[in-house]
């Protein structure tokens, strides 16, 4: 996500967003981080209640008293989680023009490019080097892929 904010493809509401500790010009997507952080957790959760209950005789066993931590910090992490993603989204500026721009200049489409020099017979090490250093040149041109792919 933070990807996005800095290419300028979102845009954050500030009250979602921290200050740099050292650059004044910059702010933090700090709520997203965390959620993400915390999807970890919930992630990590999983793999305890997924390790108690593996291989487990029936009946009543001790150790599952120890799932119940784990149940109920997933659950509170989750609905915390959910309760500010529903507040962000759909406060979220998204700058379609700026999408389009990076759509147009088909970097995506250069591994499409290389994969198809492969399928020709290039080594992928060269195919790799080859496009690369056609998207060097038509940077420094101010091309883009679309204007050699229309040729």
């Amino acid at each position: 996500m933070i990807w996005f904010s800095y290419a300028g493809l979102i845009e954050l509401p500030e009250d979602y967003c921290t200050g740099s500790s050292i650059m004044p010009n910059k702010s933090n997507p700090d709520m997203l981080e965390l959620v993400r952080g915390r999807a970890a957790r919930v992630e990590g959760n999983l793999m305890v209640l997924l390790t108690l209950l593996k291989g487990t005789p029936t009946g009543h066993n001790s150790d599952t008293q120890e799932t119940k931590k784990a149940v109920m910090d997933s659950i509170e992490t989750t609905g915390a989680c959910l309760a500010i993603l529903t507040e962000l989204l759909p406060k979220i500026k998204w700058n379609e023009k700026k999408a389009k721009e990076l759509i147009k200049k088909g970097y995506a489409e250069a591994t499409l490019m290389a994969d198809d020099l492969v399928k020709k017979g290039v080594p992928f090490r060269e195919a790799h080097e080859q496009i690369g250093k056609l998207i060097k040149k038509l940077e420094k041109e101010g091309k883009y892929l679309e204007d050699v792919k229309a040729t």
